[in-house]
């Protein structure tokens, strides 16, 4: 009798591992299903059937595709990344040119690091809610990263005295120009093993900075 909650607690122990790991292999080939498909053919049967499973197991743990979007962003060190953009923002030394200088050579340097990640945290974008209502890992989130890098971006030009320019047209300028310079080097490494990768992006970081000085300036 003396041993019945211990017993219990191991077997719930035991529970939760094996409930976690089933999470963890979930957002795995949800990751994989949305990266492939561009989002096209991302769902919580088509999960399911990747895994070889009823897709009743995954509404035990999701409660639609955008629940499971957004516990898959979750894994994606969401906090680490907003941390960095808020300080970037926060920073009262950094002058408008810098602060976009930062930005855009920490965004630059965390695609090329793991291009998919990037892809996840910057580009993706989550499903539609079929009732509105927010889960509890999308609850996690205060705001979005492309929220918080538009910000960025709206105050230094504010800051700068130039409200002419059009802070969603740099952000996206700015997006396209991070994904193309890192979907080509990744071609050219592909072809050429011996291709100089770190090179060519501090070649596009520094023209990227001019081209913004030109920008900003006109």
């Amino acid at each position: 009798m003396e041993n019945e909650p211990v017993e219990e607690t191991k077997r719930k122990t035991k529970q939760q591992l094996k409930r976690e790991k089933k999470l963890a292999e979930m957002l795995a080939f949800g990751r994989e299903l949305y990266l492939s498909s561009d989002g096209k053919d991302f769902s919580l049967r088509a999960v399911a059937r990747k895994m070889k499973m009823p897709a009743s197991n995954m509404y035990n743990y999701f409660k639609d595709k955008r629940e499971l979007w957004y516990a898959m962003l979750n894994q994606e060190y969401y906090a680490e990344v907003i941390d960095f953009l808020t300080a970037i923002k926060t920073n009262p030394v950094l002058d408008f040119l810098e602060k976009i200088e930062s930005l855009f050579s920490f965004i630059f340097d965390y695609a090329r690091q793991d291009f998919d990640r990037y892809r996840m945290m910057f580009i993706a974008t989550p499903p539609k809610s079929k009732d509105g209502q927010k889960g509890k890992y999308e609850k996690q989130f205060t705001f979005s990263t492309g929220e918080i890098v538009y910000s960025i971006i709206a105050q230094s030009i504010a800051l700068e005295g130039i409200p002419e320019k059009n802070p969603l047209m740099l952000y996206r300028y700015i997006a396209s120009l991070i994904s193309g310079s890192i979907q080509m080097v990744a071609q050219l490494v592909a072809l050429d093993p011996a291709f100089d990768a770190e090179q060519t992006m501090s070649y596009v970081k520094d023209a990227f900075i001019q081209q913004y000085r030109a920008f900003i300036r006109t």
